[in-house]
């Protein structure tokens, strides 16, 4: 299920090469390796609030040979980027952990940090219909 999600969410964030990308609770990497494979002469950075997700990623991405990214252990409430940095931010599940009452100020901080005419992609749980 979080294969299929996950390509449909690189599918519709229409990612182009040089373009900086930020990863939200990046997680384990999967995705990061994808993002960095379509963004090769990009820049993409992915930020994770679990020391051993970050470490976890690391090996994971090292082995891509890219060197175009960076891995920070960061709490997604206080980015710590300036404002109109990213062209795509993308996220998947964070909204379906966090509690309703974070999503203030995470929401604000992704618009923050967005380019004009940015695009943010979220993934999250639904109940499906079959």
């Amino acid at each position: 299920m979080e294969s299929k999600a996950r390509q449909r969410a690189l599918e519709v964030a229409r990612i182009q090469n040089g373009e900086n990308i930020l990863e939200v609770a990046r997680g384990s990497g999967l995705s990061f390796v994808e993002i960095l494979k379509r963004n090769p002469d990009g820049w993409v950075d992915g930020i994770d609030v679990s020391l051993k997700m970050v470490e976890k990623a690391e090996k994971r991405i090292s082995k891509t040979g890219q060197k175009n990214y960076s891995l920070q252990l960061r709490d997604c409430r206080c980015l710590p980027f300036e404002d109109k940095t990213f062209d795509v931010i993308m996220n998947q599940y964070l909204l379906d952990i966090l509690p309703v009452e974070d999503f203030i100020p995470v929401l604000p901080e992704f618009k923050r940090v967005l380019k004009d005419g940015g695009r943010v992609i979220l993934t999250n749980m639904t109940k499906g219909e079959r």
